[in-house]
């Protein structure tokens, strides 16, 4: 398994310059670091974005994963209809591409 911290800071990095939100940049943070979610909790838990983001994450993760298992040739545009129909907030597609 590839070590998550070079990735967690170029999908910042990437996010950072194209001046996302800073609800996009915590929910980003928060899915690349789950441990935090718990101890964090508190300061974002008035912040839908940032609770819809991470949902939003999470369910792309799953539709990964299912994909990953599949390994469905020419599945592509299925794949991506499946996922913009389950991410209710767009800004999770600049997370998903930074990453």
């Amino acid at each position: 398994m590839p070590d998550p911290w070079p990735v967690l800071v170029d999908t910042l990095e990437a996010l950072a310059g194209l001046a996302a939100e800073a609800d996009v940049l915590l929910a980003a943070l928060l899915f690349g670091v789950p441990a935090l979610q718990d101890s964090l909790e508190s300061a974002y838990a008035g912040q839908v974005g940032v609770a819809g983001l991470l949902d939003g994450q999470n369910a792309a993760a799953q539709v990964w994963a299912l994909h990953a298992e599949r390994q469905v040739a020419g599945n592509n545009e299925g794949l991506r209809r499946l996922l913009l129909s389950i991410v209710n907030d767009l800004r999770v597609v600049p997370i998903l591409l930074a990453r």
